[in-house]
């Protein structure tokens, strides 16, 4: 592993579902799994209804083995960074870089496709970064509740609470304190939702998972749909959303 220098940037990928067109490369990933077992995930459920269980992204870094190196790059390349000026060093590179390439026609950059916010620092870094690049609309979906004040204020962020059976009370709570934000909302894992579930706005089952709504060869389906990120109800916010389990 090189070490961090000020020209340092993360790997992207061509996720096939997020992507506008190919080889956009508008996402990355970082090492899944509880920070305790070396992963990112510091909000990862435990249990039978837990995300570890049923990780996604899990199952795809067992698949495909240059898929797994990239979020073994990206994690040891961030842990390098002893600050938070550092760490937004990086990632601001990796936004600049990636901006360069694809140019403003499709400005939709999907954070985390595997992992999570690890640490306060962390997602400090990120807002940062977020404020400073106006001109791209951010995404991400997280289980780390205690980086959701940090974030919460980026206008060009949209950021969904992920939520469980196992992590549901604490999810609630924070959406709670934040409710008011027209870019946060919950995303529900899960086949149905349970009866307290919030109902202050409509809850959109992902049409992508669920075969309603494919991925084409040129064109994910998070960019046709963008209900997660700059498509919201006539109120301005965004929907809820929920993800019929799959792996």
């Amino acid at each position: 592993m090189e070490k961090l220098n000020k020209y340092s940037s993360l790997k992207l990928t061509d996720n096939g579902k997020v992507r506008w067109r190919k080889k956009h490369l508008n996402t990355m990933s970082l090492k899944s799994g509880p920070v305790s077992c070396g992963g990112s995930c510091a909000g990862a459920t435990k249990g039978e209804q837990g995300c570890i269980k049923k990780c996604y992204d899990r199952t795809l870094t067992k698949l495909y083995r240059n898929y797994r190196a990239v979020e073994e790059y990206n994690f040891d390349l961030l842990k390098q960074a002893k600050t938070v000026e550092q760490l937004a060093g990086v990632l601001q590179n990796t936004v600049n870089k990636w901006l360069l390439t694809v140019g403003l026609e499709d400005p939709y950059f999907r954070i985390h496709t595997g992992g999570d916010f690890y640490n306060y620092h962390y997602a400090e870094a990120w807002r940062q970064v977020i404020d400073n690049t106006p001109e791209v609309r951010f995404w991400a979906y997280t289980r780390t509740l205690n980086v959701v004040p940090i974030l919460a204020d980026c206008k060009n962020l949209t950021l969904y609470l992920s939520c469980d059976p196992v992590n549901k009370a604490k999810v609630y709570k924070m959406y709670m304190k934040y409710r008011h934000k027209p870019n946060i909302a919950v995303a529900w894992m899960g086949n149905e939702l349970p009866e307290d579930f919030p109902q202050d706005r409509k809850t959109l089952i992902c049409p992508e998972v669920t075969g309603k709504m494919r991925n084409l060869d040129q064109q994910g389906a998070c960019s046709r749909c963008r209900a997660c990120i700059d498509r919201p109800l006539k109120s301005g916010e965004i929907r809820h959303v929920r993800f019929p389990i799959h792996r």
